[in-house]
């Protein structure tokens, strides 16, 4: 199809055709003026810190002749001459509606399960997607990773732009899967990579203080996470589902905007509750718990650590019996998991304890250091910073929980991308007033911060590198260096010959 026919067929409900000369035939959609080749469509779209349409200009000298904009004012004579132009007032509703009909809806065709939340959404979405590939062809686009038919593709985002997304739906399609789990970040919905995503089955796991960089208030936030629950609402799907936690206080608001096409499964300890959690046993070893569901108790133990991944474990359980998935088969896979890459993850355990965690929010933080202190037989040590260019106001908040829940703490660098590292670091020490600075230090070298908390370390005492959990890399003045807080750990206990 050309760009014309693919306009008026994606649902777009505002546009306007500018210009229609260019004659050349579609076979891909991109943001990006590098990826733009003669038979592409260009999208531009104004980001936070740059706008796309300055980009136009060279996606056309790389041989793009379709564009959709919403500003002309970057349309010159030389790009007009042979080019087709639409202008629309939201191109990136525009974009993820053209990306749904390029790969010809593929989500219509797959059971899919959507997770949403603060925290928890990468351990629920692993959970659900290990259960499910007992018994289903399953891919998964998660944080950590994204699985096509047993092969790992790097993750780069939590969830994918729409153009990206939908390919990797048809490419699961194509290779004969039938069921697909997506992470669901509160930026995939209100940037529109989701738009008119149809899911069968949609997950809240939890609601806390984050990413108030973009929506400034918690409740811009909140609704966020409601839109998704409103496009289950909306999806054509039949026999649709919210499994959502009501332990978290929101879970409430988030149960009564469903409609009467989403069947509500609660999971918590109240007897209002569809799944109610009966039993529980959080220790070194890991976790027992049982629980009721539809007049049947289920139980399970597992070595994944951490009371608050109870929560977790249950709703990624109940969404793999809703599918099919033998409770039998579930509690296999729960036995022979240890646990989920850079979340609680326990790097080295003698002398002492050293668990990386992804913790980057301040109820994070706070949690897993509970969990962490609990098993301490020492002292309890965290070195952890926070991101540049994102909610500064978390940044007083989790160093007051650090200094208060730990015995010492090591402030250092996250990811600062084009935020002053000192700037950053400052503003968590503001929030320390309670402490001397025996109580903590600031080391902002990563490697260097983890390297002090290992010597400082007795036998006994638990290290908690909080923030960067699973990545890969660090951005440091916007430059993505190669870094692993794991390997880091493994690399300097190696050097220092810790036995």
């Amino acid at each position: 199809m050309n760009l014309n026919k693919i306009i008026e067929k994606a649902n777009i409900l505002d546009y306007k055709f500018i210009l229609l000369n260019s004659i050349k035939l579609v076979d891909s959609i991109t943001l990006s003026s590098e990826e733009a080749k003669g038979n592409s469509i260009f999208v531009a779209i104004k980001g936070f810190q740059t706008d796309g349409h300055i980009f136009i200009i060279d996606a056309y000298n790389n041989g793009c002749r379709n564009f959709i904009v919403e500003n002309i004012d970057y349309i010159n004579d030389d790009i007009a001459v042979d080019s087709s132009i639409v202008l629309v007032n939201d191109s990136r509703g525009a974009f993820g509606k053209i990306s749904n009909l390029f790969y010809d809806f593929p989500f219509k065709k797959l059971k899919m399960v959507g997770i949403t939340g603060t925290k928890g959404k990468t351990t629920v979405s692993i959970l659900i997607y290990t259960f499910l590939k007992n018994k289903y062809k399953t891919s998964l686009f998660s944080t950590i990773k994204n699985i096509i038919n047993n092969k790992e593709i790097e993750a780069n985002r939590t969830t994918m732009e729409a153009n990206e997304l939908e390919k990797a739906l048809r490419d699961s399609l194509n290779r004969r899967t039938t069921h697909s789990v997506v992470e669901v970040s509160s930026h995939a919905v209100t940037l529109k990579r989701i738009v008119d995503v149809e899911f069968d089955i949609g997950v809240f796991t939890s609601f806390s203080q984050d990413h108030l960089d973009l929506y400034k208030t918690m409740k811009n936030y909140f609704e966020a996470k409601l839109d998704f629950f409103r496009m289950l609402n909306n999806s054509s799907k039949k026999n649709k589902y919210a499994v959502i936690n009501m332990v978290d206080k929101r879970g409430i608001d988030v149960a009564n905007i469903l409609n009467k096409s989403v069947k509500k499964i609660g999971v918590g300890y109240s007897d209002d509750c569809e799944v109610k959690i009966l039993r529980e046993h959080s220790s070194f070893d890991g976790l027992e718990v049982d629980f009721s569901y539809n007049k049947k108790t289920y139980s399970f133990s597992t070595k994944i650590r951490g009371r608050f991944n109870i929560l977790n474990i249950v709703i990624s359980y109940i969404v793999a019996l809703l599918l099919g998935v033998k409770s039998k088969v579930i509690n296999n896979s729960l036995a022979k998991i240890n646990g989920i890459e850079g979340r609680f993850d326990i790097v080295v355990e003698k002398p002492f304890m050293v668990i990386v965690d992804y913790a980057h929010n301040p109820d994070s933080l706070r949690k897993i250091l509970i969990e962490a202190k609990k098993i301490a037989k020492g002292n309890l040590i965290v070195v952890f910073g926070c991101g540049g260019d994102r909610d500064k106001e978390k940044r007083p908040i989790m160093g007051n929980i650090a200094t208060s829940k730990a015995s010492y703490t090591f402030i250092t660098n996250d990811d600062t991308y084009r935020e002053d590292p000192n700037a950053i670091i400052k503003m968590i020490v503001s929030g320390i007033k309670k402490y001397k600075n025996d109580k903590f230090s600031v080391i902002p070298d990563r490697k260097e911060a983890i390297k002090a908390a290992l010597l400082m370390a007795k036998d006994g005492d638990v290290i908690v590198v909080a923030g960067m959990g699973h990545q890969k890399y660090q951005i440091i003045d916007n430059e993505k260096i190669k870094y692993n807080d794991k390997d880091t750990i493994l690399s300097i206990v190696k050097e220092l010959n810790f036995s």
